[in-house]
């Protein structure tokens, strides 16, 4: 089989006729890339900035807060219970950031692993390209499940 001269119907029927069945762990599979490919790691970046900005500026208000209540002892425990969710933002806010470093990483290791210039890289495109893929394969299975 000339694999270059094969278009995706034929790909698919391939994998639809396979012993073991292929094609249906295939679809699985490419479900979560396909989801994964809509996100932009300069999105996340940009909502972690926010969020951080956020949780700084309660930490701030809840430091006021925390002086004020001092000062005024029948204010009640509001603003202390806050601090433990501000402080578990934080950390979990530093996770996330660790996490998307790693995934930086990764997707540098890809752009080198396919030859892409890390200069022109861009991931967004990357991936689209990968989430288009996935959603031929999953068109053409769909195609091929009413017709065949």
């Amino acid at each position: 089989i000339n694999a270059e001269y094969m278009g995706m119907d034929h790909i698919v029927e391939l994998l639809g006729e396979a012993e073991p069945p292929l094609l249906l762990p295939a679809l699985d599979a490419l479900k979560p890339v396909r989801r994964a490919c809509a996100i932009d790691i300069q999105d996340i970046k940009t909502v972690i900035t926010q969020t951080e900005q956020s949780l700084s500026t309660l930490r701030a208000e809840l430091g006021l807060r925390e002086q004020e209540q001092e000062q005024e002892q029948e204010q009640g425990d509001c603003f202390t219970s806050l601090r433990p969710f501000c402080d578990q933002g934080h950390e979990a806010l530093a996770q996330l950031c660790r996490k998307v470093e790693i995934s930086e990483r990764a997707v540098r290791s890809l752009a080198e692993f396919y030859g892409e210039p890390l200069v022109e890289f861009i991931p967004k495109d990357f991936f689209q390209n990968i989430a288009s893929f996935c959603r031929q394969v999953e068109d053409t299975a769909k195609r091929q499940r009413l017709v065949g």
